[in-house]
Protein backbone atom coordinates (compact mmCIF):
# COMPACT_ATOMS: atom_id res chain seq x y z
CA UNK A 1 0.00 0.00 0.00
CA UNK A 2 0.97 3.91 -0.33
CA UNK A 3 2.17 5.45 2.65
CA UNK A 4 0.29 8.67 3.43
CA UNK A 5 2.83 11.70 4.66
CA UNK A 6 1.00 14.64 6.21
CA UNK A 7 2.78 18.02 7.50
CA UNK A 8 2.09 21.63 8.46
CA UNK A 9 -1.92 22.31 8.90
CA UNK A 10 -2.61 18.67 8.94
CA UNK A 11 -0.07 17.91 11.75
CA UNK A 12 -1.76 17.63 15.18
CA UNK A 13 -2.25 21.49 16.41
CA UNK A 14 -0.78 22.58 12.76
CA UNK A 15 2.69 22.33 14.27
CA UNK A 16 4.91 22.65 10.96
CA UNK A 17 7.91 20.89 12.99
CA UNK A 18 5.71 17.59 12.95
CA UNK A 19 5.21 14.59 10.32
CA UNK A 20 2.77 12.42 10.22
CA UNK A 21 2.89 9.04 8.84
CA UNK A 22 -0.55 7.19 7.92
CA UNK A 23 0.37 3.14 8.16
CA UNK A 24 -2.56 0.70 9.45
CA UNK A 25 -1.18 -0.48 12.54
CA UNK A 26 0.31 -3.67 12.90
CA UNK A 27 0.43 -3.73 8.99
CA UNK A 28 3.55 -4.81 6.98
CA UNK A 29 4.77 -1.58 6.51
CA UNK A 30 3.64 -0.68 10.17
CA UNK A 31 7.01 -2.63 11.26
CA UNK A 32 8.57 -1.70 8.87
CA UNK A 33 8.49 1.65 9.64
CA UNK A 34 9.16 0.78 13.62
CA UNK A 35 12.47 -0.40 13.04
CA UNK A 36 13.53 0.86 9.48
CA UNK A 37 11.72 4.18 8.95
CA UNK A 38 10.78 4.52 5.29
CA UNK A 39 14.14 3.84 3.39
CA UNK A 40 14.85 7.86 1.64
CA UNK A 41 12.78 9.80 3.59
CA UNK A 42 12.67 8.86 7.01
CA UNK A 43 15.94 7.07 8.86
CA UNK A 44 13.82 5.69 11.84
CA UNK A 45 14.27 6.19 15.44
CA UNK A 46 12.91 4.87 18.53
CA UNK A 47 9.67 4.78 19.36
CA UNK A 48 8.11 6.67 22.58
CA UNK A 49 7.08 3.02 24.18
CA UNK A 50 10.70 1.89 23.42
CA UNK A 51 12.21 5.15 25.68
CA UNK A 52 11.87 3.31 28.67
CA UNK A 53 13.79 0.48 27.54
CA UNK A 54 16.64 2.21 26.17
CA UNK A 55 17.23 4.25 29.41
CA UNK A 56 17.80 1.01 31.02
CA UNK A 57 14.19 1.94 32.98
CA UNK A 58 12.55 -1.08 31.84
CA UNK A 59 13.00 -4.90 33.37
CA UNK A 60 14.17 -6.81 30.22
CA UNK A 61 12.48 -10.02 31.10
CA UNK A 62 10.50 -9.35 27.70
CA UNK A 63 12.54 -9.70 24.35
CA UNK A 64 13.61 -7.99 22.42
CA UNK A 65 16.01 -7.12 24.72
CA UNK A 66 18.14 -3.68 24.60
CA UNK A 67 20.95 -5.39 21.99
CA UNK A 68 18.23 -7.25 20.40
CA UNK A 69 16.69 -4.17 19.76
CA UNK A 70 19.34 -2.59 18.98
CA UNK A 71 19.97 -5.02 16.05
CA UNK A 72 16.07 -5.11 14.65
CA UNK A 73 16.90 -1.17 13.86
CA UNK A 74 20.00 -1.56 12.59
CA UNK A 75 19.24 -4.41 10.18
CA UNK A 76 21.93 -6.64 11.54
CA UNK A 77 18.91 -9.24 13.00
CA UNK A 78 15.41 -9.89 11.12
CA UNK A 79 12.79 -8.09 13.95
CA UNK A 80 9.85 -10.44 14.68
CA UNK A 81 6.59 -9.23 12.63
CA UNK A 82 3.81 -10.45 14.59
CA UNK A 83 1.88 -10.20 17.63
CA UNK A 84 1.04 -11.36 20.51
CA UNK A 85 -2.33 -12.74 22.47
CA UNK A 86 -1.89 -9.30 25.10
CA UNK A 87 -1.55 -6.69 22.30
CA UNK A 88 -4.26 -8.23 20.34
CA UNK A 89 -6.42 -8.34 23.36
CA UNK A 90 -5.15 -4.52 23.96
CA UNK A 91 -5.63 -3.60 20.23
CA UNK A 92 -9.35 -4.53 20.20
CA UNK A 93 -10.00 -2.96 23.91
CA UNK A 94 -8.93 0.17 22.62
CA UNK A 95 -12.62 1.61 21.40
CA UNK A 96 -13.82 0.32 24.83
CA UNK A 97 -10.74 2.38 26.99
CA UNK A 98 -11.93 5.31 24.98
CA UNK A 99 -15.77 4.99 25.67
CA UNK A 100 -14.77 4.44 29.40
CA UNK A 101 -12.12 7.72 29.16
CA UNK A 102 -14.92 9.71 28.15
CA UNK A 103 -16.96 9.60 31.01
CA UNK A 104 -14.07 9.95 33.23
CA UNK A 105 -14.46 12.62 36.11
CA UNK A 106 -11.13 11.95 37.75
CA UNK A 107 -13.26 9.81 40.79
CA UNK A 108 -14.04 6.09 39.78
CA UNK A 109 -17.49 6.58 41.36
CA UNK A 110 -18.38 9.41 38.94
CA UNK A 111 -17.40 7.79 36.01
CA UNK A 112 -19.86 5.21 36.85
CA UNK A 113 -22.71 7.60 37.57
CA UNK A 114 -21.69 9.68 34.42
CA UNK A 115 -22.38 7.05 32.18
CA UNK A 116 -25.74 5.60 33.58
CA UNK A 117 -26.92 9.34 32.74
CA UNK A 118 -25.25 9.11 29.64
CA UNK A 119 -22.78 12.26 30.32
CA UNK A 120 -19.79 12.55 28.64
CA UNK A 121 -17.25 14.95 30.23
CA UNK A 122 -14.59 14.90 27.83
CA UNK A 123 -13.19 14.71 23.95
CA UNK A 124 -10.87 13.23 22.24
CA UNK A 125 -9.56 13.05 18.81
CA UNK A 126 -8.26 9.73 16.60
CA UNK A 127 -4.22 9.74 15.31
CA UNK A 128 -4.05 7.49 12.90
CA UNK A 129 -0.35 7.72 12.29
CA UNK A 130 3.16 7.33 13.61
CA UNK A 131 4.28 11.04 14.21
CA UNK A 132 8.16 12.57 14.51
CA UNK A 133 9.60 16.01 14.93
CA UNK A 134 11.99 17.57 12.54
CA UNK A 135 14.05 19.09 15.71
CA UNK A 136 14.88 15.56 17.63
CA UNK A 137 13.79 13.16 14.49
CA UNK A 138 15.40 9.55 16.05
CA UNK A 139 12.36 9.95 18.41
CA UNK A 140 8.58 9.30 17.51
CA UNK A 141 5.68 8.30 18.82
CA UNK A 142 2.40 6.57 17.65
CA UNK A 143 -0.98 7.95 19.61
CA UNK A 144 -3.84 5.99 20.55
CA UNK A 145 -5.82 9.36 20.29
CA UNK A 146 -5.49 13.06 21.32
CA UNK A 147 -7.07 15.30 24.24
CA UNK A 148 -8.83 18.03 22.34
CA UNK A 149 -8.28 21.38 23.48
CA UNK A 150 -10.10 23.59 25.49
CA UNK A 151 -10.96 21.04 28.12
CA UNK A 152 -9.69 21.11 31.72
CA UNK A 153 -6.48 18.55 32.19
CA UNK A 154 -6.62 16.65 35.42
CA UNK A 155 -4.40 18.94 36.49
CA UNK A 156 -6.84 21.36 36.60
CA UNK A 157 -5.59 23.76 33.54
CA UNK A 158 -7.21 24.07 30.53
CA UNK A 159 -5.84 22.81 27.64
CA UNK A 160 -4.52 25.67 24.50
CA UNK A 161 -3.67 22.30 22.54
CA UNK A 162 -4.35 18.81 21.79
CA UNK A 163 -2.82 16.29 23.92
CA UNK A 164 -1.31 12.73 24.17
CA UNK A 165 -3.59 10.15 25.09
CA UNK A 166 -2.62 6.66 25.27
CA UNK A 167 -4.23 3.54 25.87
CA UNK A 168 -3.16 0.56 27.87
CA UNK A 169 -4.45 -2.72 29.05
CA UNK A 170 -2.91 -4.07 32.37
CA UNK A 171 -3.22 -7.77 34.12
CA UNK A 172 -3.85 -7.69 38.16
CA UNK A 173 -0.69 -9.21 38.86
CA UNK A 174 0.97 -6.45 37.32
CA UNK A 175 -0.56 -4.32 38.95
CA UNK A 176 -0.32 -6.07 42.30
CA UNK A 177 3.54 -6.80 41.85
CA UNK A 178 5.29 -4.90 39.22
CA UNK A 179 2.85 -1.74 39.29
CA UNK A 180 5.88 1.25 40.56
CA UNK A 181 7.86 -0.17 37.30
CA UNK A 182 4.95 0.36 34.82
CA UNK A 183 4.65 3.74 36.16
CA UNK A 184 8.07 4.50 35.39
CA UNK A 185 7.58 2.90 31.96
CA UNK A 186 4.33 4.73 31.63
CA UNK A 187 5.86 8.30 32.65
CA UNK A 188 8.93 7.60 30.26
CA UNK A 189 6.51 7.07 26.85
CA UNK A 190 4.05 9.85 28.02
CA UNK A 191 7.51 11.90 28.30
CA UNK A 192 8.31 10.91 25.10
CA UNK A 193 5.01 12.19 23.36
CA UNK A 194 4.74 14.76 25.16
CA UNK A 195 8.36 15.89 23.40
CA UNK A 196 7.72 14.79 20.05
CA UNK A 197 4.77 16.01 19.85
CA UNK A 198 5.95 19.33 21.47
CA UNK A 199 3.12 19.46 24.33
CA UNK A 200 3.05 19.94 27.99
CA UNK A 201 -0.01 17.23 29.14
CA UNK A 202 -0.34 13.85 28.82
CA UNK A 203 -2.69 10.98 30.17
CA UNK A 204 -2.73 6.93 29.84
CA UNK A 205 -6.05 5.67 30.20
CA UNK A 206 -5.34 1.78 31.54
CA UNK A 207 -8.32 -0.76 32.11
CA UNK A 208 -7.03 -3.59 34.81
CA UNK A 209 -8.46 -6.88 34.39
CA UNK A 210 -11.02 -5.91 31.87
CA UNK A 211 -13.18 -4.23 34.83
CA UNK A 212 -10.99 -2.09 37.14
CA UNK A 213 -10.29 1.65 34.57
CA UNK A 214 -8.06 4.13 35.89
CA UNK A 215 -6.79 7.63 34.10
CA UNK A 216 -3.10 8.92 34.84
CA UNK A 217 -1.98 12.26 33.91
CA UNK A 218 1.51 13.79 33.27
CA UNK A 219 2.62 17.31 33.11
CA UNK A 220 6.26 17.72 31.25
CA UNK A 221 9.04 17.54 33.36
CA UNK A 222 11.74 19.34 31.44
CA UNK A 223 14.53 17.91 33.69
CA UNK A 224 13.62 14.14 31.95
CA UNK A 225 12.83 15.43 28.67
CA UNK A 226 16.60 16.81 28.74
CA UNK A 227 17.86 13.37 29.71
CA UNK A 228 15.58 11.36 27.06
CA UNK A 229 16.45 13.77 24.26
CA UNK A 230 19.94 13.21 25.22
CA UNK A 231 20.25 9.77 25.81
CA UNK A 232 18.40 8.62 23.08
CA UNK A 233 20.33 10.71 20.86
CA UNK A 234 23.58 8.86 21.88
CA UNK A 235 21.64 5.68 21.37
CA UNK A 236 20.72 6.40 18.01
CA UNK A 237 24.41 7.30 17.10
CA UNK A 238 24.78 3.72 17.70
CA UNK A 239 22.17 2.33 15.83
CA UNK A 240 23.68 4.05 12.76
CA UNK A 241 26.93 3.34 13.15
CA UNK A 242 25.69 -0.79 13.66
CA UNK A 243 23.49 -0.05 10.29
CA UNK A 244 27.28 1.04 8.34
CA UNK A 245 28.42 -2.53 9.50
CA UNK A 246 25.10 -3.98 8.02
CA UNK A 247 25.51 -2.68 5.24
CA UNK A 248 29.29 -3.45 4.87
CA UNK A 249 28.28 -7.12 5.76
CA UNK A 250 25.91 -7.51 2.65
CA UNK A 251 28.82 -7.65 -0.02
CA UNK A 252 31.76 -9.16 2.62
CA UNK A 253 33.04 -12.66 2.31
CA UNK A 254 32.72 -14.97 5.17
CA UNK A 255 36.06 -14.23 7.06
CA UNK A 256 35.15 -10.12 6.70
CA UNK A 257 31.46 -11.09 7.78
CA UNK A 258 32.29 -12.64 11.19
CA UNK A 259 34.94 -9.80 11.46
CA UNK A 260 31.88 -7.30 11.19
CA UNK A 261 30.04 -9.25 13.31
CA UNK A 262 32.50 -9.51 16.23
CA UNK A 263 32.75 -5.84 15.97
CA UNK A 264 29.06 -5.25 16.45
CA UNK A 265 28.86 -7.29 18.87
CA UNK A 266 31.31 -6.02 20.64
CA UNK A 267 29.59 -2.46 20.66
CA UNK A 268 26.28 -3.86 21.85
CA UNK A 269 25.04 -2.86 25.42
CA UNK A 270 26.42 -5.16 28.74
CA UNK A 271 23.84 -7.37 29.51
CA UNK A 272 21.50 -6.60 32.86
CA UNK A 273 19.48 -8.78 34.91
CA UNK A 274 16.51 -10.37 33.28
CA UNK A 275 15.62 -13.76 31.93
CA UNK A 276 14.96 -11.98 28.66
CA UNK A 277 18.51 -11.75 27.99
CA UNK A 278 18.98 -15.41 29.09
CA UNK A 279 16.33 -16.14 25.86
CA UNK A 280 18.10 -14.13 23.56
CA UNK A 281 21.48 -15.39 24.46
CA UNK A 282 20.77 -19.07 24.36
CA UNK A 283 19.24 -18.41 21.02
CA UNK A 284 22.47 -16.72 19.40
CA UNK A 285 24.42 -20.05 20.85
CA UNK A 286 21.49 -22.43 18.90
CA UNK A 287 22.44 -19.79 16.10
CA UNK A 288 25.62 -20.41 15.92
CA UNK A 289 25.37 -24.75 16.12
CA UNK A 290 26.40 -25.29 19.39
CA UNK A 291 29.77 -24.65 19.88
CA UNK A 292 32.32 -27.23 21.67
CA UNK A 293 35.79 -25.53 21.67
CA UNK A 294 37.25 -23.84 24.66
CA UNK A 295 38.55 -20.85 25.55
CA UNK A 296 40.88 -19.71 28.24
CA UNK A 297 39.55 -17.76 31.05
CA UNK A 298 41.14 -14.53 32.65
CA UNK A 299 41.24 -12.83 35.90
CA UNK A 300 38.47 -10.81 35.08
CA UNK A 301 36.06 -13.43 34.52
CA UNK A 302 37.42 -15.68 37.52
CA UNK A 303 36.76 -12.46 39.67
CA UNK A 304 33.37 -12.26 38.39
CA UNK A 305 32.24 -15.97 38.84
CA UNK A 306 33.73 -15.85 42.58
CA UNK A 307 31.27 -12.73 43.28
CA UNK A 308 28.17 -14.96 41.63
CA UNK A 309 29.12 -17.89 44.25
CA UNK A 310 29.65 -15.51 47.28
CA UNK A 311 25.99 -13.72 45.73
CA UNK A 312 24.53 -17.40 45.72
CA UNK A 313 25.81 -18.24 49.69
CA UNK A 314 24.24 -14.83 50.57
CA UNK A 315 21.20 -15.16 48.90
CA UNK A 316 20.40 -18.46 50.39
CA UNK A 317 21.68 -16.93 53.97
CA UNK A 318 19.31 -13.56 53.42
CA UNK A 319 16.25 -15.64 52.04
CA UNK A 320 16.48 -18.82 55.26
CA UNK A 321 16.52 -15.37 57.29
CA UNK A 322 13.41 -13.89 55.51
CA UNK A 323 11.74 -16.91 56.29
CA UNK A 324 12.78 -16.97 59.98
CA UNK A 325 10.92 -13.31 59.95
CA UNK A 326 7.82 -14.32 58.00
CA UNK A 327 7.18 -17.41 60.25
CA UNK A 328 7.69 -15.44 63.51
CA UNK A 329 4.90 -13.13 62.24
CA UNK A 330 2.77 -15.99 61.19
CA UNK A 331 3.24 -17.09 64.63
CA UNK A 332 2.11 -13.47 66.26
CA UNK A 333 -1.08 -13.55 63.81
CA UNK A 334 -1.59 -16.88 64.90
CA UNK A 335 -1.66 -16.38 68.06
CA UNK A 336 -3.24 -13.47 68.78
CA UNK A 337 -5.80 -14.57 65.98
CA UNK A 338 -5.58 -11.24 63.93
CA UNK A 339 -5.00 -10.46 60.72
CA UNK A 340 -3.34 -7.26 60.61
CA UNK A 341 -0.39 -5.47 62.87
CA UNK A 342 -0.55 -1.44 63.15
CA UNK A 343 2.40 0.71 63.41
CA UNK A 344 0.31 3.68 62.85
CA UNK A 345 2.04 6.37 60.80
CA UNK A 346 4.70 3.74 59.43
CA UNK A 347 2.00 1.56 58.05
CA UNK A 348 0.26 -1.89 58.41
CA UNK A 349 1.53 -5.42 57.99
CA UNK A 350 -0.85 -8.11 56.86
CA UNK A 351 -1.59 -11.43 56.55
CA UNK A 352 -3.69 -12.48 53.66
CA UNK A 353 -4.18 -15.85 51.59
CA UNK A 354 -4.69 -15.42 47.59
CA UNK A 355 -8.01 -16.85 45.68
CA UNK A 356 -7.13 -20.40 45.18
CA UNK A 357 -3.81 -20.50 47.75
CA UNK A 358 -4.20 -22.87 51.02
CA UNK A 359 -1.41 -20.49 52.67
CA UNK A 360 -1.85 -17.48 54.24
CA UNK A 361 1.65 -15.23 53.63
CA UNK A 362 3.11 -11.70 55.48
CA UNK A 363 2.06 -8.78 53.08
CA UNK A 364 4.91 -5.92 54.14
CA UNK A 365 3.75 -3.79 51.21
CA UNK A 366 1.77 -1.60 53.75
CA UNK A 367 4.89 -0.78 55.87
CA UNK A 368 6.81 2.67 54.89
CA UNK A 369 10.80 2.29 54.78
CA UNK A 370 12.41 4.84 56.96
CA UNK A 371 15.79 4.35 55.59
CA UNK A 372 16.95 6.23 52.45
CA UNK A 373 17.95 3.42 49.89
CA UNK A 374 20.07 6.44 48.01
CA UNK A 375 21.66 7.09 51.58
CA UNK A 376 22.51 4.07 53.05
CA UNK A 377 23.97 1.54 51.47
CA UNK A 378 22.29 -1.86 51.40
CA UNK A 379 23.00 -4.35 53.70
CA UNK A 380 24.03 -6.81 50.85
CA UNK A 381 26.25 -4.86 49.28
CA UNK A 382 27.85 -4.35 52.96
CA UNK A 383 27.91 -8.24 53.05
CA UNK A 384 29.44 -8.83 50.36
CA UNK A 385 32.45 -6.14 50.85
CA UNK A 386 32.68 -8.20 54.28
CA UNK A 387 33.16 -11.52 52.26
CA UNK A 388 35.44 -10.18 49.91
Amino acid sequence: MAIKITEGKSALNSNPNLVHVHIPVHDIEWFDFRYGGIKGVYEGGFGASEVAKVLGQEKEDYRPVLPELFQWKAGLREPERNINEATLSGILAEDSILERWEYWDNTPDGYLKNYLLGKKMRKHKKVNAYIYNRRFPWLFASLDSSIVAGQSSLSGVVLDKDCPLELKTMNFMVKKNGFEETMTKYTYQATAQMLVTETDYAEIAVLTGGSKFEVYHFDFDPELAKIILEKTYEAWQLVLQLREIAKQMTTASPTQKEELNAMAQSMLPLPVSGDGYGEYYSDQYQDAGEPTSTIDGNEEMFELIRERLKITKLATKLDDKAQQIDNHFKNVFVQRQANVIDFGGLGKLKYTKQTGWKAYTTDYRGIKEKADPNVIEPVYLQTLKALK
